[in-house]
């Protein structure tokens, strides 16, 4: 069925509007952009989008490397020392010097006890062994009364180095040809060595071994400040010796260097003809002033005759205990 023409020309005047309102419309959009067109994104770029950040995992802990511990060193008790003279000794606490040594009573201390001297406090590790005294040699013979039945060695150390050295200690072992090896160890007879110094250390081994094999080394010595004040070497004068077949009584004298001495203390070798060593003796004195001490030692031979005599001396500032 045909439309009426009046139809057609309503229809195509509403096109025409339609257009017309869409163009305005278009014209507004322009004019509040600036009169720019936005661009159209390209979609063929990555967009950054928000993601959920993990939390940083924990550093893991430094790596402390653990530093070894000074090495402590062995002393051997001497008359008239006490814990506390120890410690002071070598600069430690008497609660360190008992806690490495937990097996010995300081109420009961003896001579020849031996102790593990531990560093010095604040971690300070004990002085290296000096590699300059050298022994010089080792002689041993059968002990005489009231050791019969054990062996006893004489080692002769010196100081070649030039500074004093202290806590000078020996190990003598004895190898023999049918039996298990034997050993001993022991301090100088003084406490102190200065350059050039010969000092004889006196060991003592249970049984007889006439026919082993002699080894020694130097098991201590200590570097020390000889401006201390602790010790100072000296010298014996107007020596006179009156010998037996296996005797020597040594007469003399010995006078202090400046300073203020408590002790006075003496090593005297004893030589053979054919300069071995064959007796040995320590000698101290507590003094009182700056006066010439006299001294008298006799010195037993373990064989032989002795014919001649060499005398270390040093002196103290502290006193000894169970000296005249």
């Amino acid at each position: 069925m045909p439309y009426p023409a009046w139809t057609i020309w309503m229809s195509d005047r509403g096109i025409w509007g339609l257009v017309f309102a869409l163009l305005l419309a278009l014209t507004a959009c322009a004019a509040d952009s600036g009169g720019q067109t936005p661009a159209a994104p390209d979609w063929r770029s990555p967009q950054p989008y928000a993601t959920r950040t993990p939390p940083p995992s924990p550093s893991p802990p430094p790596v402390t490397t653990q530093m070894p511990t000074p090495t402590p060193h062995l002393y051997m008790v001497q008359s008239g020392d006490t814990m506390i003279s120890i410690a002071n000794h070598f600069g430690v606490t008497l609660a360190d010097l008992a806690a490495a040594n937990p097996q010995v009573s300081p109420s009961f201390l003896q001579p020849g006890d031996t102790l593990q001297i531990p560093a010095a406090s604040g971690g300070a590790a004990v002085p290296p062994l000096a590699d300059f005294v050298e022994i010089l040699q080792v002689q041993c013979y059968p002990a005489a009364a009231p050791y019969t039945g054990s062996t006893q060695c004489l080692a002769l150390v010196e100081n070649q180095g030039d500074v004093p050295v202290e806590d000078v200690a020996v190990r003598v072992l004895l190898h023999p040809t049918d039996g298990d090896t034997v050993s001993a160890q022991a301090f100088a007879l003084l406490d102190a060595l200065f350059p050039s110094a010969r000092v004889p250390v006196v060991l003592l081994l249970e049984g007889v071994y006439p026919n082993a094999e002699i080894e020694a080394q130097v098991v201590s010595a200590l570097p020390f400040d000889e401006n201390g004040g602790r010790y100072a070497e000296g010298r014996a004068r107007q020596i006179f010796g009156t010998a037996s077949s296996t005797s020597l009584a040594v007469d003399g004298w010995v006078t202090p260097p400046p300073g203020d001495w408590a002790s006075v203390w003496l090593a005297l070798s004893g030589f053979d003809a054919d300069g071995r060593l064959v007796a040995a003796r320590r000698v101290a004195m507590n003094v009182d002033g700056a006066a010439a001490q006299p001294f008298q030692a006799y010195l037993f031979s373990l064989a032989g005759e002795i014919s001649r005599i060499d005398i270390a001396v040093i002196w103290a500032a502290d006193s000894c205990l169970l000296c005249p």
